[in-house]
């Protein structure tokens, strides 16, 4: 079981689902990942479902336009102080652009697809770090997820985790890339690599009754099995997921600060107390019963 964090002083999230409905570029599954993703952190981890907006493309009431998502991602970060955990979840479509500042190492800045793109066009990766990142307190923890095409460096953070030799290891950006510092904890969990696309998962994988992400079902498949699984836990849990219904995305793991792979993946868990030491000798029973009625005393004393 999930055991609350003392230290978490408020929760907030946004998340994210765009069907393109009417569109040509239609997806099936997006709005379904963000219902998960509401579920999970209310029923997992203490979110109230009055501290998380929801935008979603068949709700005209929370249609998320680049407007909207602007809107929603400000509010999710005005007034953030130490000991919040803010979360940011998207699925939707994801692609690239020209780099224009010189950041990238492909050359490529990675966006997100707003409903409303036809008309608004694209956020880039540098623009979502200009909104979520920059001016984010220390002590402040966003978690980002992405379920989108070309999301692997989506924020631009400065330490991505790498498998090397089956191992995973941290590694930091060349230095004339490196962003403009954050003081705050972000993470940022990505369905693929910048180079790959992300699959949908059909009815029936994993027990998904309706149309999902890939990624989104192989999160909700991994963190289901352990609520404080660490960082690498995780990690490893959806590749191997994913492998195994022989799909090629590699979720990404990247931050803003150096990240201990064994600390819980989500703050509002932490790892089951250990077992109490084993004992050096068989136990023993032991007991001690008295009873007095002071028969040989005079009444009243």
């Amino acid at each position: 079981p999930v055991v609350p964090v003392a230290g978490v002083r408020r929760r907030r999230a946004v998340t994210v689902g765009i069907n393109y409905i009417g569109l040509p570029c239609k997806l099936s599954g997006c709005i379904n990942d963000s219902h998960t993703f509401i579920e999970l952190l209310t029923d997992d981890f203490g979110f109230d479902v009055g501290d998380i907006r929801q935008l979603r493309d068949d709700h005209p009431q929370g249609m998320p336009t680049r407007r909207n998502i602007t809107t929603a991602l400000r509010w999710l970060v005005n007034g953030a102080a130490a000991g919040d955990h803010l979360f940011f979840h998207y699925s939707g479509h994801g692609s690239q652009q020209d780099d224009t500042t010189g950041d990238e190492m492909d050359g490529k800045d990675e966006t997100l697809i707003p409903v409303d793109y036809q008309q608004s066009g694209m956020m880039s990766d540098d623009e979502l770090r200009s909104l979520l990142c920059t001016g984010l307190p220390k002590g402040v923890r966003l978690t980002v997820i992405m379920d989108c095409c070309h999301s692997g460096t989506a924020l631009d953070l400065p330490y991505k985790v790498m498998a090397t030799g089956g191992a995973l290891v941290v590694k930091k950006k060349e230095e004339g890339k490196m962003p403009e510092p954050c003081e705050g904890d972000v993470v940022l969990l990505s369905g693929c690599m910048d180079n790959q696309t992300s699959a949908d998962a059909g009815v029936g994988l994993a027990g998904n009754t309706k149309a999902a992400g890939a990624m989104t079902t192989a999160f909700r498949v991994a963190i289901s099995k352990n609520h404080a699984a660490s960082f690498q836990a995780l990690l490893l849990e959806m590749r191997s997921f994913l492998v195994a219904n022989r799909m090629q995305q590699v979720p990404q793991l990247s931050s803003e600060q150096f990240l201990n792979l064994e600390a819980p993946f989500m703050p509002e868990a932490r790892a089951p107390d250990p077992p109490p030491p084993v004992a050096l000798r068989p136990p023993v029973r032991r007991a001690v019963s008295i009873g007095i009625n002071y028969l040989s005393l005079p009444p009243n004393q």
